[in-house]
Order: C-alpha cells, then structure tokens, then sequence
C-alpha cells in the first residue's frame, strides 16, 4: 500500500493532495492517521529549507497564522472555549480550534493577536495567560477600548510587551489621586506606641510590642477567618495621609480605613486570587 500527496502543497507535481493538511484533519475528526504531528513547526522548517519555498502563513495545519485570531469575537469565544476546556472532561470542544494547538507543537501564544479589530475577550485573555491578571467585565470593557485607541493611533498590532505597558501606565503606576506609600497588616490588637516597621517586598522585618508580624493572611490556625489590621501611609489628593483599619483581610481593611478619609466611599465588587 502506498499514499502518495505532497508537503505543504510542494511535490512532484501541482493538484497532489497535502499529506499534512490529510492527517489533520483526520485528527481533528477523532481518526488517528499514525503520522507523528508533535512537531509539525520543525516540520516546516525541514520542508522550507528543502524546497526552498515559504509555507504561506494560512497554508492548512502548517502555516503561522492558522491558530491566528484578530477579530474580536473570535477571541472572545476562543477565550471562553480555553477557559471552559480547563474545567471540562478533557474534550477538546474550543471554538474556530478544530485541534489543540499544542497537540501540534504549537503554544497558545499567537492565538490571539491584538490589533484595532480586537475586543475585551482576546485583550482578557492574553493579560491572564501572560501575566495572571484575571480582569472583570467591567475592566475588560475599559481596558479595551484604551487598547485599541493605542492600535488605532499607532497603526500596529500590539504586542505582549505593549499590552503590560499600557496596563502598568494606566493601572499600576498612577499617583493621582491616590498613591500607597507603604503598608503594614496585623493580626488581632493594633499595637499603640513607636512606628511599627516597614515592609520590603511584602513581608515583615521585626515585631512591635509584643505583636508577632506574620504573614498577609486573613485564615488564622483554626482555619478560621482571623481580623486583620492594617496600617498604611498615602498620599491623597496631594496630601499625606495615615490610613487605619479593619476587616476579614488586607483588602476590605485597607478599603475601611480609607473610607474614613474619603467623601464619597468605595466598595470592592470583585476579588481574585
């Protein structure tokens, strides 16, 4: 028995079957071919380096751009599917993806491409992948908007790269009209007397009368839910400011604290972790 096709839409002699394009998608309908697809990037490479011809990048299975998408809706529902495929029964089930990428050698990563097209899901979907930052709805909305004003303007697809600097210039790294200083958390009674020590990275240097500085926890050894404290400097509307509170966790005391300075106050409507 024998099958003869071609590579890539490269062989003996034009109109012969693509032997790639034949075991993907018998792949993708469940038959396995017995052809070995872990790989098919190197397998790219071997050809185009024989031939001396380029796979066109929406060349079937090989090309760069297939498991592409710059259309808003497109990420959205791939987005959707990717998250629903993690918490499934392990079928495969992703929308405009007949096969999992990496089933081919391929990585989520050029999935989604951001360009003036692209909607809240795809903008979503990347800043988890990439950087964990679980967005809610609301935030997708704005954020994508501000990301395609930058494409729009710019003329260029985003990259990853602009993508965090867009965030961390418009999210992280604002000082008006609140910036954070620095911040304590304490558990159980908040300690009167000295300043108490600060925090470098996150974690406690020392202790204050008496009062153990542990981790920024909220479960205490019970496994019960333990009030915290916190102690945090910031300058508010031009002014410094000494913020003190208390609630279930460092958050909801930070937020307490600061609704004593605040006219109008702020509620956390999502938390994530």
């Amino acid at each position: 028995q024998r099958v003869e096709g071609c590579m890539f839409g490269n062989g003996e002699r034009a109109g012969n079957a693509c032997l790639v394009t034949l075991a993907c998608n018998m792949l993708s309908e469940g038959v396995d071919p017995k052809i070995d697809l872990s790989d098919l990037p190197s397998t790219v490479e071997v050809v185009e380096y024989a031939t001396e011809v380029k796979v066109g990048a929406r060349h079937p299975w090989g090309g760069a751009l297939v498991f592409t998408s710059f259309s808003g809706t497109h990420q959205d529902a791939i987005s959707k599917g990717l998250t629903a495929a993690e918490d499934g029964d392990g079928m495969w089930r992703v929308p405009y993806l007949p096969l999992d990428p990496q089933d081919l050698g391929r990585s989520y990563e050029s999935i989604v491409r951001i360009n003036s097209q692209s909607g809240k899901g795809g903008v979503a979907f990347l800043m988890e992948k990439e950087f964990g930052y679980v967005l809610p709805r609301e935030m997708q909305v704005e954020f994508a908007q501000l990301v395609k004003a930058y494409t729009g303007t710019h003329e260029v697809e985003a990259s990853v790269y602009d993508l965090w600097e867009l965030f961390r210039q418009t999210y992280l790294v604002r000082h008006t009209p609140l910036q954070l200083l620095e911040y304590r958390v304490l558990h159980g009674e908040v300690p009167t007397g000295p300043p108490l020590p600060n925090v470098i990275n996150g974690e406690w240097i020392g202790s204050t009368n008496g009062a153990e500085l542990g981790p920024i926890q909220s479960v205490g050894p019970s496994g019960g839910v333990e009030p915290v404290t916190v102690v945090a400097e910031v300058i508010l509307d031009g002014k410094r400011v000494s913020v003190r509170g208390g609630g279930n966790g460092p958050i909801d005391a930070f937020v307490q604290g600061l609704n004593t300075h605040l006219r109008q106050h702020v509620e956390v409507m999502r938390y994530y972790q």
